[in-house]
Parts: structure tokens; sequence; C-alpha cells
């Protein structure tokens, strides 16, 4: 790490790497991926990914998973901790690449807000009869997640537009 942020290459390869997991976590193939755990839920697919569900959602949700689909979900969670990992860097590196030094928060609440989510399901997933409050705090934390993932992109809009706009020159 230099003294302006991450090297170069550092947060490439991160996002190249964020890039595989996106890629990993749609294919069928991959045991702990959202087809994969549909597949042995009867359609029930992750929690992460919804918009929004509701203490009902969660406990249908979590009898369709049964055992084996609550281990895929847990290799999933896995998983997204280092994809978590991955995105952050590479998005923070991104942020400070196009400029926008005060920006890099976004992806690091964003992250925050993943690994909260994601520590939230993962004791859902554990728990034989989870609290209805726990249900709660899950769908709290992925409508804030979606919501700091929009906030990531719109700083990246706004940084690209600024670097795109022409600079008025002085006379």
């Amino acid at each position: 790490m230099t003294r302006e942020g991450f090297h170069r290459p550092t947060w490439r390869l991160a996002l190249l790497a964020s890039a595989v997991f996106l890629v990993a976590f749609q294919l069928p193939f991959v045991p702990f991926s959202n087809p994969a755990i549909r597949a042995v839920s009867g359609g029930e697919g992750l929690f992460d990914v919804r918009p929004f569900y509701g203490p009902g959602d969660v406990a249908a949700a979590l009898e369709a998973f049964g055992t084996a689909g609550r281990r895929r979900y847990l290799g999933f969670l896995a998983a997204d901790a280092v994809f978590v990992g991955c995105y952050v860097v590479g998005l923070s590196g991104l942020v400070r690449h196009l400029g926008g030094v005060r920006g890099v928060a976004a992806p690091r609440l964003l992250a925050i807000l993943d690994l909260a989510e994601d520590a939230t399901i993962a004791a859902l997933l554990l728990a034989t009869a989870p609290p209805r409050a726990l249900a709660c705090l899950a769908a709290a934390l992925t409508v804030a997640k979606h919501a700091a993932t929009l906030s990531v992109v719109a700083v990246l809009v706004l940084l690209l537009a600024r670097r795109r706009r022409p600079r008025a020159t002085e006379a």
C-alpha cells in the first residue's frame, strides 16, 4: 500500500476477483451458488439478493432450505466474506483512482452492512427457531445494503461525470 492508497494492480485485481465471484455465484455447478441453493430448496434463493423480505418469508425459506440448503447457504456466506474483501479493496481503489478520496467511505459502508447482513443471516440459518426480531434485523440490513450499493454506484457515476466534464480554460 502506498501513501495515496492501494497499488494500482491491487485494486484492479480485486475488481477482477469480484467479477469472478459474481459469475461463480450464478453457476449451477458451484455448490454454494444461488442456483445450487435453489435446486435443493424447492426454488428458494438467497436472502442477500431479495429487495425485501419479512419474518414470514424467512420462516418459509428456512423450512424450504432444509439441512442441505442451509449448509450450502453457509458456504455461500463464507465465500461472500471473501467477495466483500475483494470488492471493498477494488471499489475503494477505483474511487481513489477517479479522484474521489471522500467517496471511499461509500464502499466501506457497503462492506460493513454486507458483513453485518451475512452474520445475521448465518445466525438465522444456524438457529432451530430463529426469533422474529432477528429476521427483521436481517431484512433491514439487506435493505440498507441495497441502498448502500446504490450509493456506491452514485459515487462512481458522479466521479465519472466529473472526469468527463470539460474543464474551463482560463483566458
